[in-house]
């Protein structure tokens, strides 16, 4: 508490972010002292959760100017169609795992294997990788922006992808909707 009252006399909220990990047992009454001291957000500390993960990013983004060139970007729920391999440069291992969202630019990644990539550098160009939208699977080159819990990648694509990616984007909505009223 001390270090946000610190903080605070400092910076402002709109110049600082602060955001408190809580844990299993968090009262109501913590949490109201916490906004009143000027804290911007708070999470559980267990960031394994996507969701815990995009509120996270949400309340950075609140706060803090992020270049963010993915502008239409959605988040992947558990009965979407998406999914990405690939196999490791000059090595035999495929990656599989969990997409995060998704851009008609980017994708965010959640491998399942963390320590078949953990020493992937920025910058690496994986050739060939599958990313399947619904029933098509397209070729793309993928380009790593950002190594950590959950990667980053940047890729180029045809205008055939494009236009899916596109079209996936744009009802993504309408599918969820579709979706809730058939259960």
């Amino acid at each position: 508490k001390s270090i946000v009252v610190d903080i605070r006399s400092l910076k402002p909220k709109t110049k600082c972010a602060i955001i408190l990990l809580k844990g299993q047992f968090f009262s109501f009454d913590e949490a109201a002292k916490a906004a009143f001291l000027g804290v911007n957000g708070v999470i559980k500390e267990d960031l394994s959760d996507i969701s815990e993960v995009a509120r996270f990013q949400s309340i950075l983004k609140r706060y803090i100017d992020v270049d963010d060139s993915r502008k239409r970007r959605i988040i992947i729920s558990p009965g979407d169609s998406v999914g990405l391999l690939f196999s490791l440069p000059g090595k035999a291992s495929i990656v599989s795992g969990k997409v995060n969202n998704l851009s008609i630019g980017g994708i965010s990644f959640l491998a399942d294997q963390k320590t078949l990539v953990s020493e992937l550098e920025p910058g690496l160009v994986i050739e060939d990788a599958s990313l399947r939208l619904e029933e098509n699977i397209f070729s793309v080159n993928l380009n790593l922006l950002r190594n950590g819990v959950i990667m980053a990648f940047s890729f180029d694509h045809s205008k055939e992808l494009h236009n899916s990616l596109d079209s996936y984007l744009s009802y993504k909505t309408s599918r969820d909707i579709k979706k809730l009223l058939n259960q």
